[in-house]
Formats: structure tokens, C-alpha cells, sequence
């Protein structure tokens, strides 16, 4: 027989593994017992966040959860594909937009809608991808000299602080945008611009409405705008557009004019792209109304930015989704946003009169020169 020593240590040993033991059996229970109550609490919230949004849709506010009109809503249902999911099409839709709008992350998002995180971001992914698939049937690029010239009227129409129409014939206006992101995977430095942070940048062409008309957004953040705009197919597309319109006569003159949009001093100045005067330009007080004239309506693009920010506060912090992912989820935001706006009301023109006139142009300059001496003396 051992000696009574070592049979007292070996108690004590055997002891003290039955307290261990005891003790991960409890804390196992514990985890166990948690479990299923997170799966009971999770049901619960699911449940309470499924009736709710069905009590907004049956009273026609739903706009109090999603941010778009019930409409729009409607819209978004016929284009985002119905799936196997057990959880319903209207549902998923209503998370999505949820997401978009309220900007919280996804797990943030998973215990107010009672959703495990994967499956939201199998939801967010399919609804981004349906939305991107249909995006040029949504963002368009005017094809028509009446879209144009329908466009061109709607800026010449616009009214200062006094009531005084701003004259100003161009169609759309164009600006880059860096949205924000946490630094890619893999990419070093390429997406930190120079403003100091990462970033995808892109480029948008915005109608007097804040139509987005188009968008091109880059994998990188170091690009500037006139570097994506050499690269990219926008300049031959307003090329296009102003072989389409040809040139006509500003109302009530004799300045011909071809179709052009407006940007800032980050573009070359072209006879399709109209830019303000630089600095070391202001050589009198009648290029600094030009600029003032034409600042004020270049800043649509500015406020279709801010209307983009506002209503989708996803933008408002670091996309944190997969890179590709981010990109196409500002184009579906793109989508919701021009599916919002009420569709452009074209009239019939009649363009049986018009001439053909050769350009009179031979420089942008002359071009902008002849501009702004229109807009300065009408």
C-alpha cells in the first residue's frame, strides 16, 4: 500500500480536479444557457422589427424607416430579385435600405432587426448586385438634342436671390468625389488622396435636378478628377452629345453656342467642359461676375453630393464592406436616388428650322470669351 502521505496528496489532487471539472461543466451550462436565450431574444427582436415594418407598409410609412417615399419603395421591389431566403422579399428590402440609410455597421444592425450578421451581408450584397444590373437603365446619359436642350433650358432658367433668371445654357455640371473607406486590402498607399484620407474616387454629372446622369468611380483614391476624366469614356461622350446638338443661338442673340457642361478649375478647359476663370485670370471685375454667374450654377453638383451624404449616411463613415462591393454600393445608392426623383418631362420641340452654322470657335477660349460676354451684357 502507498504511504498515507501520498494517499492524502493524491485526494487532494483527485479533489481539486473534480473542482476544475465542476467548474467548466457550469461555465459550459452558462454558455449554453446564454445561447439560447441570445436565439430567444434574437427570434423576439426579429418578430417585434417583422410586424413593425408590416404595420408602416399597411399605413403607408414606411419612409420612417427606410427614408424614401412608399413609391419608391414600390419601385425597388419590382427591380430587387425575389429570393429562396425564409426571410421575406419586402423584408430584406426594408434591411437594405436600412442599412443605407441609418449608416450603422452590420452587426450594429443585426441585433436591431434580429438578424445574424451573414445573413445580413448575403442580403446587402444580393441587393446591391440586383441594383447595379439595372443601373444604366436609371443613370442616363442624355442621347437626345431635345433631352439636351431640355436640360439647357432648365439651368438658363434658374433664378438668383433678386428673381432674376441666370441665363446660363449648359446642361449639366461635373465634379469628382472621394467617398470614404477604410484602406484596402493589398493596395498600400494607392487610395490616399491628398486630402489626407482613403478613399475611392469618382466622377458625376448632375442635371439641374440632381439627376445623376452619370458616374465613374475609381479602384483608387490617388487619381485626381482630371486624371479619371483623360482615362475614362466622359470625354468622348460629351463630344457625342455636342455633335448631336450642334451649335444654335443663345435666346434673344446672336451667340452661337454648343452643348457644354460646367466644371471647376480641376478639368482642361474644352469646348465641351466650360470652367471658371483661375486666379491668376482675373485680370477685371468681368471675370469675377463670370465666375460668380456660373459658380452659382455649378453648385448642383455640390448639392447633389450633399443630398447623396444626408440621405444615405452609410457615406458618412469609412465603407468597410469588400472594395468591389463599395464601389458598386455607391452606384446603387445612385439608383435609389435618381428612382426618387420624378422622370425628365421632355416637350416636343420642333427642329424642323434649325441651321447647320460652322463652329465660329477656334480656341475653348474664344468660346468661354463669347460666354461670358453674353451672360454679362443680355
Amino acid at each position: 500500500m502507498a504511504p498515507v502521505s501520498k494517499r492524502v496528496e493524491l485526494a487532494r489532487l483527485l479533489e481539486q480536479r473534480v473542482v476544475v471539472l465542476k467548474t467548466i461543466a457550469k461555465k459550459l451550462a452558462d454558455k449554453e444557457k446564454k445561447k439560447v436565450t441570445h436565439a430567444k431574444c434574437q427570434k423576439a427582436t426579429y418578430r417585434f422589427f417583422s410586424q413593425k415594418v408590416q404595420y408602416l407598409l399597411r399605413n403607408n410609412e414606411i419612409k420612417t424607416i427606410v427614408g424614401v417615399e412608399q413609391s419608391t419603395f414600390e419601385k425597388l421591389l419590382k427591380i430587387i430579385k425575389k429570393t429562396e431566403s425564409p426571410v421575406p422579399h419586402k423584408l430584406r428590402v426594408v434591411i437594405f435600405l436600412k442599412f443605407c440609410r441609418e449608416g450603422s455597421s452590420q452587426n450594429a444592425l443585426s441585433r436591431s432587426v434580429g438578424l445574424s450578421q451573414p445573413s445580413l451581408s448575403r442580403i446587402i450584397s444580393a441587393c446591391i448586385k440586383d441594383l447595379v444590373d439595372v443601373a444604366h437603365e436609371y443613370i442616363r446619359f442624355p442621347n437626345t438634342k431635345a433631352e439636351i436642350l431640355c436640360m439647357q433650358e432648365k439651368f438658363a432658367n434658374r433664378m438668383d436671390v433678386n428673381g432674376t433668371t441666370r441665363g446660363v445654357p449648359c446642361y449639366a455640371v461635373l465634379d469628382g468625389k472621394h467617398w470614404r473607406t477604410d484602406r484596402p486590402p493589398h493596395t498600400g498607399s494607392l487610395n490616399y488622396n491628398y486630402k489626407g484620407f482613403f478613399s475611392y474616387n469618382s466622377l458625376f454629372l448632375s442635371d439641374s435636378d440632381s439627376r445623376i446622369l452619370y458616374c465613374q468611380i475609381s479602384k483608387l483614391g490617388v487619381n485626381s478628377d482630371s486624371q479619371l476624366f483623360r482615362n475614362g469614356p466622359l470625354e468622348q461622350i460629351l463630344k457625342r452629345a455636342a455633335d448631336t446638338y450642334g451649335l444654335r443661338a443663345l435666346p434673344n442673340s446672336n451667340v452661337l453656342m454648343p452643348a457644354f457642361v460646367l466644371a471647376d478649375n480641376g478639368f482642361a478647359s474644352s469646348k465641351t467642359v466650360v470652367m471658371p476663370y483661375r486666379a491668376s485670370q482675373l485680370i477685371s471685375s468681368d471675370h469675377i461676375r463670370f465666375n460668380k454667374i456660373i459658380s452659382a450654377s455649378r453648385v448642383k453638383i455640390e448639392n447633389l453630393f450633399g443630398i447623396m451624404t444626408s440621405k444615405f449616411q452609410i457615406f458618412a463613415r469609412n465603407l468597410r464592406l469588400d472594395p468591389a462591393l463599395s464601389r458598386a454600393l455607391i452606384v446603387a445608392c445612385s439608383v435609389i436616388h435618381n428612382i426618387s426623383l420624378p422622370p425628365l418631362q421632355v416637350p416636343a420641340y420642333d427642329f424642323s428650322d434649325d441651321q447647320v452654322y460652322p463652329d465660329p470657335y477656334r480656341t475653348p477660349e474664344q468660346q468661354r470669351t463669347a460666354l461670358k460676354d453674353y451672360l454679362l451684357n443680355r
